[in-house]
């Protein structure tokens, strides 16, 4: 988003850790406290959702850079997580490994959203012409797995877990307005990449159903759940307000009627969750009986890291440049200027129309040259209109 070399090389050194946990056995998901070992004997208890995550940071490194090596190891996982955990049998990829030692029959929803959400559907549009056809059909399997075995005409959610019916309850875990809205907004945008509107009509008009429902009147914020017996949770968790945030803005930018709630949405994440002392956002505010921070949650921890606040910033920028019908730019690190067609440079896992390619100079006039390791990348500034 800024075009900062800096910002490049933190994650080239951070996506070089990563991918030296990739072995043949997958991925090291946990470290020891002690002495920050990462554990290569604990494959048993890696959930898919891990390695799912454990992905994001080694392929948004290969969308900035296009590195071939990369490429090479996202495959690898790719493999490994495919081989491990999707069961053709069940139709679904299961929790833990399916042929483990652990016999867990969990039936999670995160386990088939967080493949397609923490790195497939923007991966996929960065990806070569014979792994992108390969991955289009993977997403368009998944999408149909959440629809076929997770969602509920009657509540218009998804439920959280479909191991047994009586998991399919309004209040349990993963069962609330933020993973359905995700759930959806994928979807609708996997239903753009890979051409099938079915996915999109069903997404779209059931987002909006959902929007409806989590309003907060009150504050103008969003609300976190419904309850069994109907009661609304209206407490405000970060990464939820997010994900409703993001949903509303894909489809503000083809209907301005959805700007009445996101000016007001908008607002309140800047009034109440944004720290303005010390940075970064609040896990969660305690809404009664006037919203303010659970001080009992750490703003940084092992499930909450800059991704959701960085995506919602990333989010709010392009679409609100679409809204204002303004060019917007991002920033990418390949060998050259050639490298910047628009069958493999998007903006995130949107399309547009790319106007402009052009490097950046530094303070000599001249292309800046970001040395990543033993390469030499060109800075460009990519410039793009009419997203969608």
């Amino acid at each position: 988003m800024t075009g900062k070399a800096d910002y490049l090389h933190l994650c080239s050194a951070s996506a070089s850790v990563l991918m030296d946990l990739v072995k043949e056995n997958g991925m090291a998901v946990k470290q020891k406290l002690s002495d920050g070992e990462f554990l290569q004997d604990d494959v048993d208890t890696r959930t898919s959702q891990d390695l799912a995550y454990g992905m994001t940071g080694i392929a948004f490194y290969y969308y900035l850079t296009h590195d071939e090596k990369v490429l090479e190891i996202i495959l690898k996982l790719w493999d490994f997580i495919y081989k491990t955990y999707y069961a053709p049998g069940k139709g679904i990829f299961t929790w833990l490994p399916q042929n483990g030692k652990n016999l867990d029959k969990s039936v999670e929803l995160v386990a088939q959203l967080d493949q397609l959400y923490a790195y497939m559907l923007w991966l996929t549009p960065s990806l070569p012409k014979e792994h992108k056809k390969k991955f289009k059909a993977q997403m368009k399997n998944i999408a149909n797995i959440m629809i076929e075995r997770f969602y509920s005409e009657v509540y218009g959610t998804f439920w959280g877990a479909g191991t047994s019916t009586d998991m399919r309850v309004l209040g349990t875990a993963h069962t609330d307005f933020g993973h359905s809205v995700k759930a959806m907004w994928v979807i609708y945008q996997i239903g753009i990449w890979v051409d099938e509107i079915y996915f999109v009509n069903f997404a779209r008009e059931k987002i909006h159903a959902i929007l409806e429902a989590a309003f907060d009147e009150d504050n103008g914020s969003w609300n976190r759940r419904v309850l069994l017996g109907g009661e609304i949770d209206k407490d405000k968790e970060w990464w939820s307000l997010a994900e409703l945030d993001q949903a509303t803005a894909m489809l503000a930018i083809k209907d301005p009627s959805y700007l009445q709630y996101i000016n007001k949405t908008y607002k309140f994440w800047f009034d109440h969750m944004v720290d303005k002392e010390h940075g970064e956002v609040w896990h969660v505010l305690d809404s009664s009986p006037k919203p303010k921070p659970k001080r009992t949650f750490p703003k940084a921890h092992c499930w909450k890291n800059g991704l959701h606040s960085l995506e919602h910033a990333l989010f709010g920028y392009l679409t609100s440049q679409q809204i204002l019908g303004e060019e917007f730019s991002l920033y990418f690190a390949f060998k050259s200027v050639d490298e910047v067609v628009y069958q493999t440079v998007t903006p995130y896992l949107f399309k547009a129309n790319i106007v402009s390619k052009e490097p950046v100079n530094g303070v000599d006039g001249k292309p800046e040259i970001i040395k990543d390791g033993k390469n030499n990348r060109k800075n460009i500034k990519v410039t793009f209109e009419s997203l969608h």
